[in-house]
């Protein structure tokens, strides 16, 4: 009988690329709220 290959090591993501991730989602947002432009305020409005 054939051992299964170990495939534990291979699966998931690595912290690194967890990072990666979350600083890309950061970069996004950020340029997102970046270019919505401002609300005018009351005073402006009238």
């Amino acid at each position: 009988m054939r051992a299964r290959p170990d495939i534990s090591s291979q699966s998931g993501m690595t912290l690194i690329e967890v990072m990666m991730v979350v600083f890309i989602i950061g970069l996004a947002t950020g340029l997102v709220v970046l270019t919505i432009p401002p609300r005018p305020t009351p005073e402006q409005a009238t």
